[in-house]
């Protein structure tokens, strides 16, 4: 079976898991497969201001983005952690991918799937009134 099929069986198979039928999870698990990017935001990162302060000034070409599966998290079995790491090794946790996100690549995570990231961008805190967050782009 090629990488791609296998993608969207996997893919697939956790969507129905988690309660859409069979057939739209097989369309919707071919176009998140067939996708180049999905760009998304982080989740729980107004818990870690002043982390991303911190991320805001630096240049994002010095910010490499892990991810990193947490079976054991106790609010969802799917977790996947967000970390920045910096150039001189100084690691933030950011928060989390969506849960919607994270049903679908948790399994591809635990078939030894390469998730990549593209990009990583802070956003926000232009005023003191406004929170920072955090957007991702990940490959499958």
């Amino acid at each position: 079976m090629s990488k791609t099929r296998s993608k969207v069986m996997t893919i697939a198979n956790a969507l129905v898991k988690h309660g859409m039928s069979r057939r739209t999870a097989m369309l919707k698990a071919w176009i998140i497969a067939k996708a180049s990017a999905i760009r998304t935001k982080i989740k729980g990162t107004s818990r870690r201001q002043s982390e991303l302060e911190k991320l805001a000034g630096v240049k994002s070409d010095e910010i490499k983005v892990m991810l990193k599966r947490e079976p054991r998290n106790r609010r969802d079995s799917n977790a996947i952690a967000v970390y920045a790491v910096l150039s001189n090794h100084r690691v933030f946790f950011i928060g989390y991918l969506p849960r919607a996100l994270a049903c679908i690549t948790a399994p591809l995570f635990d078939k030894g799937c390469e998730v990549c990231t593209e990009s990583f961008i802070v956003t926000g805190g232009f005023n003191p009134w406004v929170n920072f967050g955090a957007a991702l782009t990940l490959v499958i």
